[in-house]
């Protein structure tokens, strides 16, 4: 606005310039007419020249006057258009803030269905199984109205299990979309077999596809596909997507999955032969919150961000995706992976580079020899060289020294000849064994140890459904409320394995698994971290052994259990 002025205060005073000039030109026309009038005439064609310098003058003068006009105009569509591009920014920031907003809003959304769905699919699970392990096999199928009820209740207990695996599909691609957003998701880079990777898929949507009998499913796969370096979760999630794209708007006919070399890239197709896509969701197909609807119903399939995150994993990997569609002929989503072999700079942030001080690297001197008085350095004479199964690490002070005189060290006279001759102390049983039972976790009938699992969660149903699970499993469970007391109750009890949550009062998670790992009394023991915070880096960093993010497949959690025990 200040150089407009500046040039509009230019533009008067050229027109000034102009006027004083006109009046000096003037004086000059009175100067010549007198000499004129004197009979001199020295300049006869001087008037002429005058005259049209005037014209020219005041020609300029109605042309910056023209000029200052059209300037004006302009000037103030200049300021409503700055005017408009203010109003436009603030609207962007306001558009920004409101999907920041409502982002965050999903995330925190998301996080907080993550319990509740935890317990109603655990315990559908457990139920599902109980039912037919031990309420089925009692029940008498002669009577018709027993049979009905039964399966009935057996597909009941069938939906829920699987509408609650669908509803945690949904919040995970709701989670996934934020982080990625945020740019706070973690990656996990490996090696990646291609081939075996889409046959893993295709084997995943072998439940979708058996729902149509009108659908086959034909892999075109070269035996040459190199590996490349990539996720192998979300590459995985990125053909699930499609498969299960192509699964839905298909009704019958031939889904292909294709995979290429070229140019350094492994190309992969999905092909359908379903109902194609219009062309006015070609532009925003790969959009959040796009939903396509089917040509029957007209309702939309999905949450809209199957596409929205094949597309960010892909491009993170450093790829493209395609689309290709005709209306009522089919479609085919193509993308590119580059063909990169694996190292270690694809390693997370952290991973095996800094573990915290003390975890992996020095432990503490008195680790494995000094735990508890008289444990693993000096065991009494009378205790043979290896522990019995079941004893635990804290023996009470006459346990294995001395139970009944005579036993352990010098047997009476004659025992194995003539048990009639031996004394009645020794055949005599013992009335309270309790102070025994204390430290012993044997399972009836077997001399196999029972191993003790410490629960740590703040949600009480949580705690009682993996309580459930592992003692159906064989295991032994702690249970502690909050950091506090899992801290406490590891260090009194020194439990076998720690199922650990994040989020919980008093003392995070992570912070729990710190404090565990950097205490020699319980470094050695794993931590298995169950939560719905989902930053396995970091928990891995801290210490951590596995890390499982809820609803959990516990057939999952416990393989991994028994194979860090």
């Amino acid at each position: 606005m200040i150089d407009d002025q500046k040039k509009h205060g230019c533009r008067t005073s050229g027109i000034d310039n102009l006027s004083r000039l006109r009046e000096e030109v003037g004086l000059l026309e009175n100067l010549l007419g007198e000499q004129d009038g004197k009979g001199g005439g020295i300049f006869p064609d001087v008037s002429a020249i005058i005259g049209r310098m005037e014209k020219l003058v005041g020609e300029m003068e109605e042309m910056c006057r023209d000029r200052n006009r059209r300037m004006s105009i302009l000037t103030k569509k200049l300021d409503r258009i700055r005017v408009r591009e203010r109003e436009l920014a603030l609207a962007r920031k306001e558009a920004e803030a409101a999907n920041e907003s409502k982002s965050a809003f999903m995330a925190s959304t998301s996080h907080e269905l993550r319990t509740p769905l935890t317990s109603v699919l655990g315990f559908a699970k457990i139920v599902k199984k109980r039912f037919h392990e031990v309420i089925l096999p009692s029940l008498s199928m002669k009577e018709p109205r027993i049979q009905r009820a039964t399966n009935q209740i057996k597909s009941n207990l069938d939906i829920i299990v699987s509408e609650g695996q669908r509803l945690t599909d949904l919040i995970n691609d709701v989670l996934d979309v934020s982080r990625m957003e945020a740019g706070r998701m973690s990656w996990h880079m490996e090696s990646v077999d291609v081939e075996a990777l889409i046959r893993q898929a295709a084997a995943e949507a072998g439940p979708m596809l058996a729902e149509k009998q009108d659908i086959s499913l034909e892999l075109i796969l070269p035996e040459d596909l190199p590996a490349l370096a990539g996720d192998k979760n979300k590459l995985l999630q990125v053909i699930g997507n499609l498969l299960s794209n192509a699964v839905k708007f298909t009704d019958r006919g031939r889904i292909t999955v294709k995979a290429q070399t070229a140019d350094q890239e492994i190309v992969i197709s999905v092909s359908d032969t379903g109902v194609g896509i219009s062309s006015e969701y070609r532009e925003s197909i790969f959009d959040k919150f796009i939903q396509i609807g089917d040509t029957l119903t007209g309702k939309p399939r999905g949450t809209g961000l199957g596409l929205t995150l094949c597309r960010k994993i892909v491009e993170h990997h450093g790829g493209t995706i395609n689309l290709e569609s005709q209306t009522g002929r089919g479609t085919t989503f193509s993308f590119t992976l580059p063909v990169k072999k694996y190292t270690r700079e694809y390693l997370p942030p952290g991973i095996g580079k800094e573990m915290p001080p003390g975890i992996g690297k020095e432990l503490s001197p008195d680790i494995g020899k000094e735990l508890s008085p008289g444990i693993g350095k000096e065991l009494s004479p009378d205790i043979g060289k290896e522990m019995p199964p079941g004893i635990d690490k804290e023996m009470p002070p006459d346990i294995g020294k001395e139970l009944t005189p005579g036993i352990g060290k010098e047997l009476t006279p004659g025992i194995g000849d003539d048990l009639s001759q031996t004394s009645p102390d020794i055949l005599s049983p013992i009335k309270d064994i309790s102070p025994i039972k204390e430290h012993l976790s044997v399972m009836p009938g077997d001399l196999s140890p029972v191993r003790t699992i410490l629960v740590v969660d703040d949600e009480i149903h949580i705690r009682e459904l993996l309580k459930q699970e592992l003692e159906s499993a064989g295991f032994q469970v702690l249970e502690a409320a909050d950091g506090l007391e899992a801290i406490e109750a590891a260090k009194k009890k020194i439990p076998d394995l720690i199922l650990l949550d994040v989020l919980m009062p008093m003392i995070n998670g992570f912070d729990v698994a710190a404090v565990l790992k950097n205490d020699p009394l319980t470094s050695d023991i794993p931590i298995v971290i169950l939560s719905i915070v989902q930053d396995e880096a970091r928990g891995l960093r801290i210490g951590a052994d596995k890390y499982f993010i809820k609803p959990i497949q516990m057939d999952n959690l416990l393989s991994e259990i028994k194979g860090l025990l």
